[in-house]
């Protein structure tokens, strides 16, 4: 779709729609090096850009609350480098949180059932249950591999 069409859908100025356009806030898009013209995926979502987040548990808190809210989120609204942002998605896929819906070659990150739950909260009760969920998913993953390295027998290397 063109920025004039995605503009009337998320009710932006075509200003602000150049600006996400310019800091890769809008995965997928692709600008014709001839004309200049921007090509914005059908199933394009408006960026989360309420990012103020500092901590991992604000940072996660945010996420669930863009998903919920069916915003797209990428590493760069959060300063994050890709990894780090994928460790941050992994966590809440794992903890049940978020899922990922992949469209066109362009990832989307939807609030589970349980993270609507949990997105309806005030922001610190957000991020003490998304904290809590979390630890309780890394104890999960870390017992897992616990385990794994063990019945593989490669706790008797050390």
């Amino acid at each position: 779709m063109t920025v004039s069409e995605f503009q009337s859908r998320c009710k932006k100025s075509a200003k602000t729609i150049h600006s996400w356009l310019r800091q890769g806030y809008l995965p997928g898009a692709v600008q014709d090096p001839a004309t200049g013209e921007w090509d914005i995926p059908e199933h394009a979502r408006e960026p989360y850009t309420g990012t103020r987040a500092k901590t991992a548990r604000a940072i996660c808190a945010s996420m669930v609350q863009a998903a919920n809210r069916r915003q797209h989120i990428v590493p760069a609204l959060y300063h994050l480098d890709p990894s780090e942002f994928e460790g941050y998605i992994d966590a809440l896929v794992d903890a049940d949180l978020l899922c990922r819906r992949t469209v066109d070659g362009v990832t989307y990150y939807d609030a589970t059932l349980k993270g609507q739950e949990y997105a309806s909260l005030s922001g610190d009760k957000l991020k003490k249950l998304v904290g809590e969920c979390l630890s309780t998913a890394v104890v999960a993953i870390v017992k897992g591999c616990t385990s794994a390295v063990l019945e593989a027998g490669l706790g008797k290397v050390i």
